[in-house]
């Protein structure tokens, strides 16, 4: 009898699978709503709806150039969009206009040319936060591929208190988004910070970084994923990524 309930209930699985019935997992809400549930038609809006249309007009002066530049270029615009929707995170810019928008949401992307990329978000739900975090099995840089692995924890208070302290004492998100060093050029690892607060959304962009307020936060967030940080190297150029080697 065990074993006929076992196959009944594979056959009942399977079956779901192939007419696509199994629900998002809960840390995909947020996505379904904005791209599955709801219909909207985000491919009309500026990148999906993952960057305000303001992020399209010239607006960033370098100095080696005459002419302003975007805070999001043409290529990227569609680039950034085509991995996040493989990797089923939602837009940050969507659920900051929502009508309760998230009281605090946090996500780091970290995208590299050669090897797969990876998405550690914090989000406040109640009085705890918590971290989602996704690899990918594409390259960032090619065809995303699909979720190879995905966790979802609840962080300790002390662990809430040294992201709060890094994001406050180190200030990314009043620093200006680097476009003239991440906009140009080739290969690397687009290191990407949103946020959403009281304050609304906001964006910063950096391309390979080795020191500073962004690497800080984005290795303090792969540690909070439990991702072995000590398996991230450094390939030599022209082959700049960092690569996730190990568990």
């Amino acid at each position: 009898m065990a074993v006929v309930r076992s196959n009944v209930a594979k056959a009942f699985i399977a079956a779901t699978l192939l007419a696509g019935c199994i629900p998002a997992e809960p840390y995909d809400r947020e996505f379904a709503g904005q791209f599955e549930n709801k219909g909207v038609a985000n491919e009309q809006l500026f990148a999906s709806g993952y960057f305000p249309p303001s992020f399209a007009s010239p607006q960033v002066h370098c100095g080696f150039r005459s002419d302003p530049i975007e805070l999001i270029s043409e290529f990227e615009e569609n680039w950034y969009p085509s991995q996040w929707k493989a990797a089923r995170e939602p837009s940050f810019y969507l659920l900051s206009k929502q009508e309760r928008p998230p009281e605090f949401a946090l996500r780091f992307s970290y995208i590299p040319s050669f090897s797969s990329s990876v998405f550690i978000r914090i989000q406040k739900d109640g009085d705890e936060y918590w971290l989602i975090a996704k690899q990918m099995n594409g390259a960032g840089g090619y065809d995303p591929g699909s979720i190879d692995r995905s966790k979802r924890n609840r962080l300790s208070s002390r662990q809430v208190a040294e992201l709060q302290r890094l994001l406050t004492e180190d200030a990314l998100f009043s620093e200006p988004s680097d476009e003239c060093q991440s906009g140009f050029g080739f290969d690397g690892t687009q290191w990407i910070y949103e946020l959403i607060d009281p304050n609304g959304y906001r964006m910063v962009k950096r391309r390979s970084p080795s020191q500073g307020t962004d690497y800080n936060l984005g290795q303090y967030l792969i540690e909070l994923s439990g991702w072995n940080v000590s398996c991230w190297s450094s390939l030599p150029r022209p082959f700049s990524d960092v690569e996730l080697l190990c568990e």
